[in-house]
């Protein structure tokens, strides 16, 4: 409780000592355009709202930005959130990028991470409306990212305990245009983009875009490669005013040889990327997802349909030290060929919102979700010789159908013209389930089934004020849950996170934002799923982990001339475990994912030559103090030299020359120019490998539009 008070005393210093602003940076276009910050409209609330009036912590990042840099990886894309870790997971492959990830990236917000490969994020992450499940190659053609801080249970639901990631393209227009850009760069990169939007009718758009990026292995043993493509149709059909149906395809191929890795035995940090760890084979992906977004306009409210299938189907190899692939011999695996042949979703959500201006405005829905799938898990001795079939020597299959339901409402009314209150409900019920099949010497076989529903209930109670037109103070208590599940024949059980955040918005006079926020978390059903092997075969172990997590972020941006703008965003974050848990003395431990201090600038300056025509130069730098890289139980309670990672910072840069025409730019950029390496996730143990950042890189970017 006296944590609690002084976040509140806290919350009314940062407010007091800052000219009132908002908690969400507004995404960055060319200085020269304007001499004010622009205006963002999002729908991190399930409806379009000025981002500055959002009484929430929310940054919107634009695809004009994103296109301008040249990010082509999430990691480069929300480094300068506040708060934002993109992790990996303990024993399982590093998914920095949704490009040749295989499925959507773990993200830690706050310090809130996923403990285990065995449970369900802590950030939900959606594309287009529809929760993300696996593809690549997200950004080209976008419209924007919007991230979403702390837990959004009564919106988004389940494994949204951290918040969630809205990815959004462009919709077809009525506009006939095209663009295209062809990139080259460090590692022979070649990258291409395109994207044609055609009127056919008054009432019928079509838009296709494609992207494809290939470039050499970071490492010296070819690994770390990337050779994707993708590519979206989206088809608009607006018969009226008042309806409209959105029909989108994505199609997405990735053949590169996975992630390289760095041997941490004779030194736990690392300086370049070059490994003795032999190559890899073809990592393949593929995955399709087809949606639909329907629209009817009542005229007292919006009713709207929001449906996804999405079918993903992968391989990830690697070289491992596991457990003994012969029983009764000493005799380890060193090589892991994980398969997942099964995985399809389907999602539906029917959602009515008010458009009425009046006191009381309103959201309420359902949702539905189904994931089916199979991963199969295959260690063997040694790797398959080049072109020959891989024969492993262990084999063990899970599968499973997590299926969740759930009713949501939110409704927010202004109790004077600068006084408004929220509440919202959601109540969720998730079937989970495993069925696992464990086949020693590749022969044989049991299956064992577990099943169990589950129910939960989120809730969320907001106040806020307008202290003038451009000033928003703000004080939320909200939940969050990640559903229970069985893994291994053990059972977890539903995890709740109860959340109290205390927000200013503010902004001067279209030339300066100033938005903070300060949280506590109170975490105390936090579990971890420990992998274990007992006589042979895979098995769990559940670690209970109450835990508490609190800080205070800052997003400044300043529009200091017409041709000059710079951003700042610094957070301060603490997470500890509250108690010791049998058999580990985790209490006070930290939490990883969590460095205690991280600061992300950009600044940016344009001119305009006598031509008319435009330059731009930004540089943009991310630094963060020391952190735990896993979830590892010997990190306690002395962290060890393997999962830490040291402080480190980052610096890109870009340069842009864009003809008063409009109708080509060229960027010459660079990335991580202090070719910073840095611990994504430990991958094995004994001995020790980990996963790391991409080294510094060159290029240059030819963009055309018609």
């Amino acid at each position: 409780m006296n944590k609690k008070i002084l976040l509140l005393g806290l919350a009314t210093s940062v407010w007091q000592l800052t000219p009132p602003s908002a908690f969400a940076q507004t995404a960055t276009s060319t200085p020269n355009s304007s001499s004010d910050l622009e205006e963002v409209i999002v729908t991190a609330e399930r409806r379009s709202i000025n981002l500055q009036k959002v009484a929430l912590s929310v940054t919107a990042i634009s695809g004009d930005a994103i296109a301008q840099r040249g990010d082509s990886d999430v990691a480069q894309v929300l480094q300068d959130v506040p708060g934002v870790v993109l992790q990996g997971i303990t024993d399982g492959p590093s998914q920095q990028s949704v490009q040749g990830g295989g499925g959507p990236p773990n993200i830690a917000i706050r310090g809130l991470g996923t403990p285990s490969p065995n449970t369900v994020g802590a950030v939900a992450i959606y594309e287009d409306g529809v929760l993300l499940q696996g593809g690549g190659a997200n950004f080209y053609d976008m419209s924007r990212v919007e991230v979403l801080r702390g837990p959004q249970g009564t919106l988004y639901g389940r494994g949204a305990t951290a918040g969630a990631v809205n990815f959004i393209t462009n919709d077809p227009t009525q506009e006939f245009e095209g663009s295209g850009r062809i990139q080259y760069g460090s590692y022979d990169l070649i990258a291409t983009q395109g994207m044609l939007n055609v009127p056919l009718t008054d009432e019928l758009a079509v838009r296709v875009a494609f992207n494809q990026i290939r470039h050499n292995g970071y490492f010296n043993n070819g690994q770390s490669n990337e050779d994707d493509i993708s590519s979206r149709v989206k088809v608009l059909y607006r018969p009226t005013d008042y309806l409209s149906l959105l029909v989108g395809f994505v199609d997405y191929n990735s053949s590169g040889t996975g992630p390289g890795q760095v041997l941490l035995t004779a030194n736990p940090n690392p300086t370049d990327w070059t490994t003795n760890v032999p190559g890899g084979t073809s990592d393949p992906i593929s995955y399709r997802k087809v949606y639909v977004n329907a629209l009817w306009a009542m005229g007292f409210a919006n009713l709207s349909y929001v449906g996804g299938y999405q079918t993903n189907r992968s391989t990830f190899t690697t070289n491992w030290n596991g457990f003994d692939c012969v029983m009764g011999v000493d005799a380890p695996c060193t090589y892991l060929a994980v398969t997942q042949p099964l995985n399809k979703t389907w999602t539906h959500e029917l959602r009515l919102e008010s458009t009425t201006d009046s006191a009381l405005t309103w959201v309420a829905g359902a949702y539905y979700y189904n994931n089916k799938f199979q991963t199969v898990f295959e260690p063997g001795l040694t790797p398959p010789a080049t072109g020959a079939v891989y024969v492993p020597a262990l084999g063990f299959a899970q599968s499973a159908s997590p299926t969740s339901i759930g009713l949501f409402g939110e409704a927010t009314y202004a109790i004077t013209s600068t006084i408004r209150v929220t509440g919202g409900l959601r109540e969720n019920q998730d079937k989970v389930g495993q069925t696992q099949t464990f086949e020693p010497g590749g022969s044989g076989g049991v299956a064992v089934p577990y099943s169990e529903t589950l129910h939960h209930l989120d809730w969320k109670a907001r106040v806020e004020t307008d202290l003038s037109a451009d000033n928003l103070l703000y004080g939320m208590v909200s939940t969050g849950y990640r559903p229970g599940s069985f893994v291994n024949g053990e059972k977890t059980e539903n995890e709740k996170v109860t959340a109290y955040e205390i927000g200013s918005k503010n902004r001067s006079g279209g030339m300066l934002t100033v938005n903070g926020a300060l949280f506590y978390y109170d975490y105390s059903g936090f579990q971890n799923v420990e992998s274990v092997i007992v006589n042979g075969a895979p098995d769990s172990i559940v670690v209970p982990l109450p835990a508490q997590f609190y800080g205070g972020e800052l997003e400044l941006a300043a529009q200091l001339t017409a041709s000059d703008r710079l951003t700042v965003s610094p957070a301060a974050e603490r997470a500890k475990y509250t108690a010791n848990t049998p058999g580990y003395d985790t209490d006070g431990g930290i939490i990883p994912n969590t460095p205690k201090f991280s600061v992300s600038g950009r600044y940016e300056h344009g001119f305009t030559l006598p031509t008319g025509d435009l330059i731009s130069w930004q540089a943009d730098a991310h630094y963060q103090t020391q952190a735990l890289t896993d979830f590892d139980f010997s990190n306690y309670p002395t962290p060890s030299a393997v999962y830490l990672q040291k402080a480190y910072s980052i610096v890109n840069s870009s340069l842009t020359f864009a003809p008063k025409t409009g109708k080509y730019s060229v960027v010459v950029y660079g990335k991580n120019l202090r070719n910073t390496l840095y611990k994504l996730t430990v991958y094995n143990p004994t001995p020790p490998s980990a996963y790391v950042s991409d080294p510094r890189t060159f290029g240059v970017i030819l963009s055309a539009k018609f």
